[in-house]
């Protein structure tokens, strides 16, 4: 639905990975979006949901499959950076992301 093919994927009911005998709790569809070391954290957003389609398309999707949750989650590899430095999130994405129902969290490694 999107165009573009997952990172990871997982059925409810399947095992958690080959071999283990934990199964899957709910269905998931994972993207990832790499981006280059100098891109600013204000860009990262809307440059991902363009990739899979824009927000309106992504609502769509969303309202045809119905998941129990969309969240967005970007992961900063800032903890050893010599270079941390602050960003920020327009309110014109924080709307995209309302739009979504999208929760939005951030990991930093």
């Amino acid at each position: 639905m999107l165009g573009l093919p997952a990172t990871l994927a997982g059925t409810k009911g399947d095992p958690v990975r080959p071999g283990v005998n934990t199964l899957l709790k709910r269905s998931f569809v994972h993207y990832s979006v790499d981006f280059p070391g100098d891109h600013r954290l204000d860009e990262m957003i809307q440059t991902a949901l363009a990739r899979l389609g824009g927000a309106q398309h992504l609502c769509e999707v969303r309202d045809q499959v119905g998941p129990e949750f969309v969240e967005i989650d970007i992961t900063l590899p800032v903890k050893l950076s010599e270079e941390q430095e602050g960003g920020f999130i327009s309110p014109a994405v924080l709307a995209q992301i309302v739009s979504l129902r999208a929760s939005l969290s951030f990991g930093f490694v």
